[in-house]
This record gives C-alpha cells, structure tokens and sequence, in this order.
C-alpha cells in the first residue's frame, strides 16, 4: 500500500533525482518513527514495548513498514524514469 500511494502521488507532486528521493525517503521514515514514539509515549506505552516493535525476531514485522516507507521514494522513481 505504501509503494502504491508514493506512486500514485510523488511523481504528480514532484520530480525528484535519486539524492532528493532518498533523502525524502529518510525524512519520511524519521517522521514515520518520530509520530509513533510520540503517539505511543502520549497513550502511555512503555517505551520497552515500543522499541519491541522493531525487533523482527519477536515475529512483528513494523520493521517492514518503516523500511519501505524509507524506501518508496527511490523505488517509485527509478520506475517511472525506467518509462519515460
């Protein structure tokens, strides 16, 4: 759904080169990171079970989400300068 949305929406927004899509890559995942740890710590979510959420060993796989939202920006922009 992540790739999805970025295709749909990043190249109607912007042109990015690949330093710009990764950098929007990094800036989304610490956003992404930064929203979770607030709204957790802000609902009262000990901060143990928060970082929990990144461990993929323990079967929970956010580490998946978090990496493809870093991600997305290059993957959707390689593809569409592969079709231009």
């Amino acid at each position: 759904m992540i790739l999805f949305i970025t295709w749909l929406l990043l190249p109607r927004l912007v042109t990015l080169n690949r330093k710009e899509s990764f950098i929007a890559g990094i800036i989304w995942t610490l956003l992404t990171v930064i929203f979770e740890f607030t709204s957790g710590i802000g609902t009262g979510v000990p901060m143990k079970e928060l970082i929990a959420a990144y461990n993929p060993l323990s079967g929970n796989l956010w580490i998946l989400v978090v990496l493809t939202t870093m991600f997305a920006p290059t993957i959707i922009s390689r593809i569409n300068k592969r079709y231009e």
